[in-house]
């Protein structure tokens, strides 16, 4: 990993760096799921429905990679950060879509993300904010947009208080990731 951090940022390079995260990427995801149920059994504000974990993965997951791209245009020219991220959501769905049994499942499942990503893509743009600065409102900011479909959309929880903590939870979580891997 040490290798492709200090190499210069060509498209293969930057293809081969999107492939070293996103197995690391959907690791993380994966415990910020789990965290993100512990928060919520801690919460006693709402019915955790366990089944809807899965949801909340595959939106986790989608968010992330919209998030990475937005910092990923604070390092690297736009053309750079499109060919990065395309190959990590490439990269990301390739995973994903490899514990299907037959193809045509796994294309099927392919063309959703593929497909979804785009929704939220345009639903995310519109809030050019990440999250609020000290004593600005919450609202219409990317953060609370996107902890506010997962706790009152997906698990219908009712409290701002687990919100908030979720939403402070993944921005820690996904900031440290991806400076902490210095890939871009």
């Amino acid at each position: 990993m040490a290798q492709i951090q200090r190499q210069k940022n060509t498209g293969s390079v930057l293809v081969e760096k999107a492939n070293a995260f996103a197995p690391y990427s959907i690791d993380l995801i994966k415990e910020n799921i789990i965290h993100i149920r512990e928060l919520v059994y801690q919460s006693k504000d709402g019915k955790l429905v366990d089944n809807k974990f899965g949801e909340i993965y595959f939106e986790i997951i989608l968010f992330y990679i919209h998030f990475i791209n937005r910092i990923a245009l604070n390092y690297l020219s736009i053309e750079q950060a499109d060919i990065f991220v395309s190959a990590l959501f490439i990269k990301v769905r390739e995973i994903l879509s490899s514990s299907y049994e037959t193809k045509l499942d796994a294309n099927k499942f392919n063309y959703s993300m593929s497909n979804l990503f785009e929704e939220r893509v345009e639903e995310y743009e519109k809030y050019q904010k990440l999250f609020a600065e000290k004593g600005e409102d919450l609202k219409e900011t990317l953060f609370w947009e996107f902890c506010k479909k997962i706790t009152l959309t997906i698990l219908k929880l009712e409290k701002n208080t687990t919100m908030i903590t979720i939403i402070s939870f993944l921005n820690n979580s996904l900031y440290e990731s991806i400076y902490d891997l210095k890939l871009i």
